[in-house]
Parts: C-alpha cells; structure tokens; sequence
C-alpha cells in the first residue's frame, strides 16, 4: 500500500514537472517578457495558484527552466566522456564524443535557450553566469579532466588541459553552433554533417594534441 505522503509527493513532482514543461514551451517560444505567469498556467493546465504554489516568481521559474534544459542535453551529449580519459582507442572515442555533442548540442532547445539567455543577459546575469557554468563551463572541465589523464598516459602532449579542452570544444561546436546562433535555424544537422564536422574536428585536434611515436 502506497503511503498517503509518497502518494502527495507524486503528485506535487508531476505537477512541478507540468509547469516547467509548459513554461520551457512558452519562454523559447514566446521569450520571456511576453509569457506570463498566466500563460505558463494554461499551457499546463493548472491553476496561476499551482504555478505560484511551485515558483515564487517568473525569473525564478526561468531559472529552473535554464537548469532543466541544460540537464537533459548535457547528460545525453557529456555520456561518451566517460569511456575517454582510458580509452583503447582516443580516436574513435573522441569521434564518438563529437558526434553527441554535436547531436544533442544543436538542437532546438538548446539553442532556443541560448538565444534567450542572450537576450535576458543585461536584465538577468545571474542567469547566464548560471547557464555557462552548467553549460561550457562543465563541458569544458570534464574534457580538461580527460585530456591532461590522456598526457599522462603518453597518448596525447597537453602543456594546457584547459586550453587543449576549450580547443577541443570549439573545434567541434564553432561552425554549427554559430549558425544555429546567427542564422536562426532551430533545424538539427543531418547525420551526414555530425559525421564530417566530427571527423574534421577531431582531425584537427589530433594533428595539435597527439603525440608521435
């Protein structure tokens, strides 16, 4: 038998969850001076009530937004990291890495996300110091993490892991991410363009990073 209070939990997660799924909706769609609290309500289908019940105020359901949506795509896109720093084979895992990052990175939420952090930066910095750290600035750590592992494993030659991390990051991200950013385009790339942009990306790095025997 399911405790009354385990059953109270449930219910107030679902609804939390209603809320700042409708709420992502609305704020990448609409922006954020023209979704209301009234607006995040009806797309969820509760009550003003419910929303206010969850979040004190819009800024802060936008901040739960930017932590939800840097979340799911992180955790889908960082995943190939894990295998890296004792590969067997850096290449093919390093293409590995590139292809998600590319796969999950450039996509319409995130971007939508991103534009929306740009354009909220002046009223909410706090928001987008929130979405670098959990976004670049994460990413870009946990490949510092790898590559200085793989310098002491005599694979790659990295004076900087930081510095070698960012190149990395922007070898793969740059091209595709700029024009997502500048061009407006919420459509993801073809299989065909992950591939060929990886392949290019890790290419590159290689010829920079890797150690010749």
């Amino acid at each position: 038998m399911v405790e009354p209070s385990a059953s109270i939990e449930t219910r107030t997660e679902r609804k939390r969850r209603q809320v700042v799924d409708a709420a992502t909706e609305c704020f990448l769609e609409h922006g954020y001076e023209r979704t209301s609290m009234d607006t995040v309500a009806r797309a969820a289908g509760v009550s003003k009530q419910t929303v206010y019940h969850h979040f004190d105020t819009k800024a802060d359901l936008l901040r739960h937004v930017v932590t939800s949506v840097i979340e799911t795509a992180g955790a889908d896109a960082d995943a190939p990291i894990a295998n890296l720093a004792e590969s067997d084979d850096v290449e093919r895992d390093l293409r590995a890495y590139a292809r998600a990052q590319l796969r999950f990175v450039i996509q319409p939420a995130p971007m939508r996300l991103r534009r929306l952090i740009v354009a909220e930066a002046r009223q909410f910095p706090e928001l987008a110091e929130l979405y670098f750290e959990l976004g670049p600035r994460s990413a870009i750590d946990q490949l510092a993490v790898v590559v200085e592992r793989l310098d002491e494993r005599e694979i790659l030659r990295v004076p900087d892991p930081a510095r070698a991390a960012a190149d990395l990051n922007w070898l793969v991200l740059s091209d595709a991410l700029n024009r997502a950013m500048l061009l407006g385009s919420d459509e993801p790339l073809s299989e065909h363009q992950i591939r060929t942009r990886s392949e290019h990306a890790i290419a590159t790095f290689l010829a920079a990073y890797q150690r010749r025997r």
